[in-house]
């Protein structure tokens, strides 16, 4: 099988991906056909080529799940789920999954960008806009102003660069844990990235538990996802204890966290109901939407707080260039 060029989908062309399967499959096209038909309708040349071998890959025996991972359009997360959809004949369902999943994931971040656009272009414009009065009275030339205000651009546009790309950095050369460390002990932020991972693990077992598998064989994909290696150890320790006779819940109770008094309640109700993928999945959407509202309210507060920098800062300038003035002429007059 060939390995191609490796791709990165956004949520929402992850989540467009897996209706059209989902339409597709509703309407009993075969496998390798519904991959032909789904390439012929992608702008993306790399998705087009992939989506094509797939079809090949699928036409010569190939298992789905597997043969998708190899090429890299579905991740490790996504082949466990298509392998069981695949076992059980429900494939319709893990794909309706799959794209609520991601749809749900591209809805808040589009939110979460929508309310920091404005107070980017505000700082941006603030750069240009401080040093004019040190301009207009000379106290730097044409190309200091432009040293000034685009040396900022670049210095601010790397730094942002850096932070979002310092956690893959440190990953790849096997030092996550320092930025995880840095993470959890952030205040206030420390207990959100908590929260965050457990709720990535709630709401990836709950899919796998839905889709078919059964808890041992879901446990370890669902810790995998969660991004902080120091919390994967900690949940890894579940699996364990239930192969040795303790239930689910039983097993999460030896778990101290932030926020897990709730999820410790839900799975009890949920295997004494013989509806734990039910109470999990639900678990895992009221901590999103908790989530959510502490990122929008950061959304709502980092605005305010990049208004209050830019005034402050634009008026230093115009009081800096405006003092400068006058120590100027004062000196004239004095001569």
């Amino acid at each position: 099988m060939h390995h191609m060029q490796k791709i990165s989908f956004s949520f929402q062309q992850k989540a467009a991906l897996f209706k059209q399967l989902c339409l597709l499959e509703k309407a009993g096209i075969p496998y390798a056909q519904a991959f032909l038909t789904l390439a012929e309708q992608q702008s993306s040349p790399l998705i087009r080529k992939k989506l094509i071998q797939l079809s090949r890959d699928l036409n010569k025996g190939r298992d789905l799940a597997k043969a998708g991972f190899i090429i890299g359009l579905f991740n490790a997360f996504e082949q466990n789920l298509i392998q069981a959809g695949s076992a059980a004949g429900n494939l319709e369902y893990i794909y309706q999954l799959l794209n609520e999943h991601y749809e749900n994931k591209a809805q808040n971040l589009k939110k979460l960008k929508s309310k920091l656009y404005l107070p980017a272009v505000i700082l941006i414009l603030s750069v240009f806009v401080a040093p004019i009065p040190a301009f207009i009275i000379g106290e730097i030339s044409a190309a200091g102003y432009l040293g000034q205000t685009l040396g900022l651009l670049a210095l601010l546009a790397g730094l942002v660069y850096f932070i979002i790309k310092i956690p893959h950095i440190l990953k790849k050369m096997n030092l996550g844990f320092i930025w995880d460390a840095i993470l959890s002990y952030l205040p206030l932020f420390g207990k959100i990235y908590y929260r965050q991972n457990t709720q990535y693990f709630v709401e990836n077992l709950a899919l796998l538990l839905n889709a078919g598998l059964p808890i041992l064989e879901a446990l370890p994909h669902a810790t995998n996802t969660m991004p902080d290696q120091q919390q994967q150890n900690i949940f890894n320790t579940i699996k364990p204890k239930i192969e040795k006779g303790a239930s689910f819940s039983a097993a999460l109770s030896t778990i101290q966290g932030v926020n897990l008094n709730l999820l410790k309640r839900l799975s009890i109700s949920g295997e004494s109901a013989g509806k734990l993928p039910e109470l999990l999945k639900y678990y895992a959407l009221y901590e999103a939407e908790e989530l959510n509202t502490f990122y929008e309210q950061v959304a709502t507060w980092f605005p305010r707080i990049i208004y209050a920098f830019v005034v402050f800062w634009m008026v230093q300038g115009l009081l800096g260039g405006s003092s400068s003035s006058s120590i100027d002429t004062i000196k004239s007059l004095n001569l």
